[in-house]
């Protein structure tokens, strides 16, 4: 327990948790968006309707405004994405960003697709410094909550990122701090704090509102997309969510880790044999029924879970073996497993 600046901040490891939920059956987290629905993207809200004239005004005073070339470029690059966006179909700039195909491949470089229209047939390549400036002009659209792009687009490495420092300027100041001030107290490491930052802001941008709007399903729903999108374990990471339950911002009922809602208690027998996938039933009742006499011989869990067969080869085995299917197995019978090579076959190594 950490007290920062008047605010107490828990936050709870995930560690110490997992020891006590571990022996149970990972739910993967799409199962849990039923238990914790995330929030819902309205079709429209009021900056995506603005006009150009007045997205332009809004874009062009602070908070937003930068100083030097900075800004400059910064205007180039609003200037040519909303010229871009308004060659689109649609009714709002959401819809527009969306008809524009920019998220249809989250691994392909999206900056090409307004340089091209502002090439419009010219043969000059655009250089590194055109891609710098288109990047900062959509980093201010999304900012100021013009367009909302999806959680899978957002979580890919390719992007230009969501840093939550500059968004911190503009969206949610207090809510921002409240969260860094936990991460400050906790014994995470920068990176790892960085990346719970970065994700925070990604649900700030996808749904819209705060970080007080965050609520626990979109926590889920991120790390069910993170799951399918992002190769490194890190980036996967539920850190963020601690950081939110800890400052206080989620929901009262929402649980202090994601692990203790991904794990249902500890698995039945039949749950740890199943898991082994042998495709032999014969072979699966008899595993079932000797551990199951075992476990009434007061074997408690821990030690029951390592006598369960580990998954490699059984499959092959019960498949291929010659054996296996016709031994004469009754749960009545007694509870020896014939020796491997017993009747000729081995398991192939």
């Amino acid at each position: 327990m950490t007290t920062t600046g008047g605010t107490c901040c828990e936050v709870v490891t995930e560690t110490a948790t997992f020891s006590a939920v571990r022996p149970g059956r990972r739910i993967h987290d799409r199962a849990l968006l039923d238990r914790f629905p995330p929030r819902a993207v309205p079709a429209a809200w009021p900056a995506t309707l603005m006009s150009r004239q007045q997205v332009w005004d809004h874009l062009t005073v602070p908070p937003f405004t930068q100083t030097g070339e900075w800004e400059n470029d910064r205007r180039r690059g609003v200037r040519i994405v909303l010229g871009w966006l308004e060659d689109q179909p649609g009714d709002t700039w959401q819809d527009r960003w969306l008809a524009a195909g920019a998220e249809a491949d989250p691994a392909a470089d999206w900056r090409l697709l307004p340089l091209a229209w502002r090439r419009r047939g010219s043969e000059e390549e655009p250089g590194r410094r055109w891609r710098e400036q288109v990047a900062s002009g959509l980093r201010s659209l999304i900012a100021a909550d013009v367009l909302r792009p999806g959680l899978a687009w957002l979580l890919s490495p390719q992007p230009f990122g969501i840093f939550a420092a500059e968004l911190a300027q503009i969206r949610d100041p207090a809510g921002f701090a409240a969260v860094s001030a936990c991460a400050r107290a906790a014994p995470a490491g920068e990176k790892t704090t960085g990346t719970a930052l970065r994700r925070i802001a990604a649900i700030v941008v996808a749904k819209g509102g705060g970080v007080t709007d965050i609520c626990a399903g979109d926590c889920v729903e991120l790390l069910a997309v993170a799951a399918e999108t992002c190769r490194s374990r890190k980036a996967r990471s539920p850190y963020f969510y601690q950081l939110l339950h800890a400052a206080g911002t989620l929901e009262a009922s929402a649980p202090p880790t994601i692990r203790i809602v991904r794990w249902r208690g500890q698995p039945t027998i039949e749950n740890l044999i199943d898991k082994c996938g042998i495709q032999c039933r014969p072979v699966r009742d008899l595993l079932v029924a000797y551990l199951t006499e075992r476990q009434a011989e007061s074997l408690d869990f821990s030690t029951l879970r390592p006598a369960v067969p580990p998954n490699r080869g059984w499959p092959v085995a019960t498949c291929w073996s010659p054996c296996a299917c016709s031994m004469p197995i009754s749960p009545s019978g007694p509870r020896t497993i014939p020796a491997a090579g017993a009747c000729g076959w081995r398991p192939a190594q």
